[in-house]
C-alpha cells in the first residue's frame, strides 16, 4: 500500500469552506463512507469541520485530503481498509482529529480517501505534516506488516530490527541507476505532461513515438554539432525544437504533440545543448514548405515496433474534431457575450444622452427598467452557454473506456517505454527483481509483444493460461501465487535461461499461497509441488479441463484452507517426483484430503521436464477429453 497527501489547489467552489467540495467529491462515489469523530453522517461533516477550523483561524489550508492506495493484486475487504485509513492516521498523529473516510472502488486499484480536519477540535492546534512523504511511508510499511500484506516499493529501503521497522535510504548505486535512466529518456512521465494530455485530450509526444525513434533521434541530439543538425535530425519526423519558458520542447509541426525536451534524455534538455553547442538558434528551414529529405539512417516509424500506444488516424480523428467543435463553440459563446456587452454600453449611452442627469420618478422608473432588462439578457446568454468552458469527456476517455486495453497502455506507459528500450537495448534501465517489479511485468506482458525465444509449447500455455501463466518479457515465466480471496500474495518466477541447462525457482513477495493453473470449474484436479511442477504439468494438459494446484513448503493454515475449499467435489489426485513415502509434504496433503490418489512423476533430468503420465479418471461422459488417453502412470500404495 501507499499513502500520499493530495497538494491543496485554489478552487472557487471550497473558497468558502475547504472542506466541503472534498468530502462531498470523495463520499459520493464510494461503496463505504465512515465518520470518525463527528456526529451524523458525511453531510453533517462539513459544518462541524468548519466550527472546528474558527478554533485556530490561523490555519491557512485546514483541510488535508490523503490517499491510500493498494496494488491490483490485492483485494482488501472494504472494513480491512477503513482500519488501514484509521491505522495511518492514528501513526501520524491524527487519532483525535476529525475526519471522513471513504471507500473508492471505481479503478483496478482499491483505494481510500481521507479527508482530515488538521486543527484539533479541542485544543485547536494544528497537525504538522512535516515530512508527509517520509512519515506516510513508514506508517504504510508499518501497517502493512500488523496487517499481513506485502510490501511495495517505496523511496527507502526498510529494516526490521528491535525497535520495529524503520526506513534507511536507499544505496547511491539506485541514485547512480536513476541517473543513467534519465540519460536514457526513461523518467516517469511528468504531472505536467498528464495535465496538458487530460486538458488537451491527445497523447503526449513520447507515447507516439516509437522506442527505436526515440534512441535514434537522442543519440543525433546528443552527437550534434550545430543547431542546424538539431533541427534537421528532428524535421526527419516532422518535429521541432522549440523554447518555452526557461527550457525548450520538441513539438510536431502539424498537431499538437508535445513534450519536454529533457525527456527525450538528460543531454538533449536546453541547457546541456547550449553548454556544448552554444546559444540556441532557431531553425533557419521552418518557414520551408518543402517536406525534408528523409534520413537514411532513421529507422521506420511503423506501428509495429511501437512498445507503447501509437494512436492511428482513426483514434486523432474525432479527438481533433472534438478540439475543433470545442474552441469553436467556445470562440461563438465569447462573441456573443462581446456583442451583448457592446448592445448594452450602446443603449445606456443613448438613454444618458436623453434623461440627461434628470431625476425625475420617470427618468428612474426607465433606468430600473433597462437594468433589469440588461441584467434577464445576461442572465440568458449565461444559461445558453452554461458548461461550456468546462473540460467535457474527451475523446481519448472514452476511447479507453471503450478499449480497456488502450487504458492499460496509458495506465502503464512507464513501465512499457522502459520494456521497449529495454527491448532495444539490453540491460537499459533494469529495475531489481522486487514484488513491484514482478507485479509490473505480470499487468503488462499482455501490452507487450513477447520476442523472449520461448518454445512454441510454452507460448501456447501462456496463451491458453493468460490468467494463470504470463512471460516477463525476458524469457521467464511469472506465476501468481494466490490467497483464498483470488488476491495474488506473490510471484514465482521460473528462469528457463540457465546455462548449465537447469531451471531455477525464484519467489517474490509473502511466503505461502497457492498456484492455481486452469479452469476453475474443472472436475479433474491435480496437485502437484512447486511451480517447475505446475508449469510441466500446465504444458503437457494444456487444453483439457484439469485444474492444477502448485504447494510449496511454506504450507500453512490459510493454505490448508484455501486447498480444501478449491478441492471439494473435485477428482484429486497428488503427484510428486520424489519419494511419496518419505516426502512429509505429500504426507501432510494426504492426511488433508483422504479421498486423493498418489501418483510418481518420472522426470528425466531434474530439470523442467514434462510429466510422463497424468493422474485421475474421468467421469464417462467425459471419456472423450479424458486424461486416460495417455499413459497413466502406476500409483504407489500410500498404505
Amino acid at each position: 500500500m501507499i499513502a500520499k497527501v493530495c497538494p491543496n489547489l485554489r478552487r472557487t467552489e471550497t473558497l468558502g469552506c475547504p472542506f466541503g467540495g472534498r468530502i462531498a467529491y470523495i463520499s459520493r462515489k464510494a461503496v463505504l463512507v465512515r465518520c470518525i469523530n463527528l456526529c451524523g453522517v458525511w453531510q453533517d461533516a462539513r459544518e462541524q469541520m468548519q466550527i472546528t477550523h474558527g478554533l485556530n483561524d490561523g490555519v491557512r489550508h485546514p483541510a488535508t485530503h490523503i490517499v491510500v492506495s493498494w496494488p491490483e493484486t490485492e483485494r482488501p475487504s472494504n472494513e480491512a481498509m477503513i482500519n488501514a485509513a484509521r491505522l495511518v492516521m492514528i501513526d501520524i498523529g491524527a487519532a483525535s482529529h476529525q475526519m471522513v473516510i471513504a471507500v473508492h472502488r471505481d479503478r483496478p486499484n482499491p483505494h481510500v480517501h481521507v479527508v482530515l480536519n488538521r486543527v484539533h477540535p479541542i485544543t485547536g492546534k494544528a497537525l504538522s505534516l512535516w515530512q508527509d512523504y517520509a512519515r506516510l511511508e513508514l506508517v504504510c510499511r508499518r501497517v502493512e506488516a500488523r496487517m499481513g500484506w506485502n510490501a511495495d516499493r517505496g523511496r527507502f529501503d526498510i529494516e526490521s530490527g528491535d525497535e520495529g521497522i524503520t526506513l534507511v535510504p536507499k544505496p547511491k548505486a539506485h541514485w547512480r541507476a536513476k541517473v543513467r535512466d534519465r540519460a536514457l529518456g526513461l523518467r516517469p512521465t511528468p504531472d505536467a505532461a498528464r495535465a496538458l494530455e487530460r486538458r488537451s485530450g491527445l497523447p503526449i509526444l513520447y507515447d507516439i513515438l516509437a522506442p527505436r525513434v526515440q534512441i535514434w533521434l537522442r543519440h543525433r541530439l546528443e552527437t550534434a554539432k550545430s543547431w542546424q543538425e538539431v533541427h534537421s535530425a528532428l524535421r526527419t519526423y516532422d518535429l521541432r525544437y522549440i523554447l518555452y519558458r526557461s527550457g525548450a520542447r520538441i513539438s510536431h509541426r502539424v498537431r499538437s504533440w508535445q513534450v519536454a525536451a529533457s525527456q527525450l534524455g538528460t543531454a538533449c534538455g536546453l541547457r546541456k545543448l547550449q553548454q556544448r553547442i552554444g546559444t540556441f538558434v532557431p531553425d533557419l528551414n521552418a518557414g520551408n514548405t518543402t517536406t525534408a529529405l528523409p534520413d537514411p539512417t532513421a529507422p521506420a516509424h511503423g506501428h509495429a515496433e511501437a512498445a507503447l500506444v501509437t494512436l492511428t488516424s482513426k483514434f486523432l480523428q474525432p479527438i481533433l474534431g472534438k478540439q475543433r467543435q470545442q474552441q469553436k463553440t467556445r470562440l461563438e459563446a465569447r462573441e456573443a457575450q462581446r456583442r451583448l456587452s457592446q448592445a448594452q454600453a450602446a443603449e445606456k449611452a443613448a438613454v444618458r444622452q436623453i434623461l440627461r442627469g434628470s431625476k425625475s420618478p420617470m427618468a428612474q422608473a426607465l433606468r430600473q427598467v433597462m437594468h433589469e432588462q440588461h441584467k434577464m439578457a445576461r442572465h440568458q446568454l449565461r444559461s445558453a452557454t452554461q458548461g461550456i468552458h468546462r473540460r467535457a469527456a474527451l475523446p481519448l476517455d472514452a476511447i479507453a473506456q471503450a478499449h480497456p486495453q488502450e487504458a492499460a497502455r496509458r495506465r502503464y506507459r512507464d513501465i512499457l517505454r522502459r520494456s521497449g528500450n529495454r527491448g532495444i537495448n539490453d540491460g537499459i534501465g533494469s529495475t531489481p527483481g522486487d514484488l513491484t517489479s514482478a507485479r509490473q511485468a505480470w499487468f503488462t506482458a499482455p501490452l507487450r509483444t513477447q520476442n523472449s525465444g520461448l518454445p512454441s509449447t510454452l507460448r501456447d500455455a501462456i496463451a491458453g493460461y493468460a490468467d494463470d501463466i504470463r512471460g516477463d518479457g525476458e524469457g521467464d515465466i511469472l506465476l501468481p501465487r494466490r490467497r483464498k480471496d483470488e488476491s495474488i500474495v506473490g510471484f514465482t518466477r521460473i528462469d528457463l535461461t540457465q546455462s548449465a541447462g537447469r531451471s531455477s525457482l525464484a519467489h517474490y513477495g509473502a511466503p505461502g499461497g497457492l498456484i492455481v493453473i486452469g479452469p476453475r470449474d474443472a472436475i479433474t484436479c491435480l496437485i502437484v509441488r512447486d511451480g517447475m511442477a505446475a508449469l510441466a504439468t500446465a504444458v503437457r494438459l494444456q487444453g483439457q479441463p484439469v485444474l492444477i494446484i502448485g504447494v510449496s513448503d511454506q504450507f500453512g493454515p490459510a493454505e490448508a484452507a484455501h486447498l480444501q475449499r478449491l478441492t471439494k467435489g473435485r477428482d484429486i489426485t497428488i503427484g510428486s517426483a520424489s519419494d511419496i513415502e518419505k516426502d512429509a509434504l505429500i504426507t501432510r496433503l494426504k492426511d488433508l484430503i483422504p479421498s486423493a490418489k498418489l501418483v510418481r512423476w518420472q522426470v528425466e533430468d531434474g530439470s523442467a521436464t514434462i510429466p510422463r503420465g497424468q493422474a485421475g479418471e474421468s467421469r464417462p461422459a467425459e471419456r472423450s477429453n479424458s486424461l486416460t488417453k495417455r499413459p497413466e502412470p502406476k500409483p504407489q500404495n500410500s498404505e
